[in-house]
């Protein structure tokens, strides 16, 4: 028997948890298949994984596995007619190597029906051949779309899956505006962030996040066998062509048009139009210079930003994004003596970095000028420490000395344990 996985009747599970499924069956014979929609990136959180655990990692594709690639090559002695088998040149570099490996068979599904018997004996029995893949030493990992979002792909035999934890990953749309809020372009985390619904056109997420039923007007829930479709990746691409032309060049009346049917191309008509009209908002926000060069006057930041929500929201974002980019810099700083330190209250680092302060005190300007009450600092501050923490945990103390020059920093610091916790630890 075979499945193209078109009915599930697994464990579910969403992206950022994908590390801990891998981390069950990384000590056993077991491979674990994770199997969910395009473009949500179970592939990216793999290569995350990777990079966290040091994994030293191969990636064979769908229909471009090749038996030679694979698996190697195999050539009959002429003397005594036996079989040689000469390992594919990746199984040789990860043997040599000192790091634990990670085989990831990206796009499983989508391999050629002969290549079948090779993934079947690496996935059942953990051997290239003759060759083993010893549980202490590899990691196999494989992902997969399912064919009932209409992807074409081909049966995959009992004999492989009964091999397999099957997990399916399931979209979760606060998870990737946490995930995507250090990289998206402003404009787009703005446009979503108040428009939930507009990352999926999966008929049944879009049941589960309780999106009205004018939507459909949209055309969102009438996509779903469309060939364009509104997901994680497609809305990154929106993001890399807004960071790649600049704001005066889209908005401009000969070009809207033009750009508005390019990212019609990534995430459909319907949403294109209204990611548009978003745009003139969005985009027309203070640039982080003019900000920061006014931090210290009289002018009043609600001029320059429009009333309407999402130009505040894309305001603060850019702040929030102009601050991990400092921080970077300012570790650096830190880490090649650029920055000195002296020793300040109840023994923390204190540094003196004007481009790190500057930003601080705009947010704090932000936050007391009129739509200040709008502005949840709790997240910023979280969404802050968390990209401080999986950076350098001795930072986190570095960088404490300037946060807590800034008034709402220091309240917020002051009133929560696990942040005053970080600190000490």
């Amino acid at each position: 028997m075979s499945s193209k996985l078109s009915m599930f009747n697994g464990g579910t599970t969403t992206i950022n948890n994908i590390p801990k499924h891998i981390q069950h069956v990384s000590t056993t014979t077991r491979s674990i298949l994770l199997c969910g929609s395009p473009g949500i990136g179970k592939s990216a959180k793999v290569y995350e994984f990777a990079k966290e655990n040091d994994y030293l990692i191969f990636t064979f594709t769908g229909g471009l596995v090749t038996r030679s690639g694979l698996y190697g090559t195999e050539f009959i002695n002429t003397i005594d007619a036996s079989c040689i088998h000469y390992v594919a040149e990746w199984y040789r570099r990860a043997m040599e190597s000192n790091k634990k490996v990670i085989l990831f068979l990206d796009d499983l599904a989508n391999a050629n029906p002969q290549e079948m018997m090779i993934l079947q004996q690496i996935l059942g029995d953990r051997k290239l051949g003759n060759y083993d893949l010893p549980v202490d030493k590899f990691l196999i990992i494989a992902a997969t779309n399912m064919q009932k979002h209409n992807s074409n792909v081909y049966n995959i035999s009992e004999a492989i899956l009964t091999r397999l934890c099957v997990i399916e990953v399931i979209l979760n749309s606060d998870e990737f505006l946490h995930m995507a809020e250090s990289k998206v372009h402003p404009a787009v985390y703005s446009f979503l962030l108040h428009r939930i619904w507009a990352i999926s056109d999966d008929a049944d997420y879009l049941e589960k996040v309780g999106v009205p039923s004018d939507v459909t007007s949209y055309g969102v829930n009438s996509s779903a066998g469309s060939t364009v479709h509104p997901r994680p990746r497609t809305w990154t691409g929106v993001s890399d062509i807004l960071y790649g032309n600049d704001a005066k060049y889209i908005l401009d009346g000969d070009n809207i048009s033009f750009f508005e049917t390019t990212i019609a191309g990534l995430v459909g008509k319907a949403i294109a139009t209204l990611f548009v009209k978003s745009l003139h908002t969005t985009l027309n926000i203070p640039s982080i210079q003019f900000l920061v060069d006014n931090v210290d006057t009289d002018v009043n930041y609600v001029d320059h930003v429009s009333t309407n929500y999402e130009a505040v929201t894309a305001t603060v974002f850019n702040v929030y994004q102009a601050l991990i980019r400092q921080f970077d810099l300012f570790r650096e700083g830190v880490n090649n003596g650029t920055y000195v330190y002296e020793s300040g209250t109840k023994g923390l680092h204190v540094y003196t970095c004007k481009p790190l302060t500057d930003l601080f005190k705009v947010l704090n300007k932000i936050k007391e000028s009129e739509f200040g009450e709008g502005i949840n600092t709790a997240v910023i501050v979280c969404n802050l420490f968390d990209q401080i923490k999986t950076q350098d945990k001795d930072n986190v103390r570095y960088i404490s000395g300037l946060i807590r020059e800034v008034p709402f920093f220091r309240e917020y610091m002051n009133n929560q344990s696990d942040i005053r916790n970080m600190l000490r630890n």
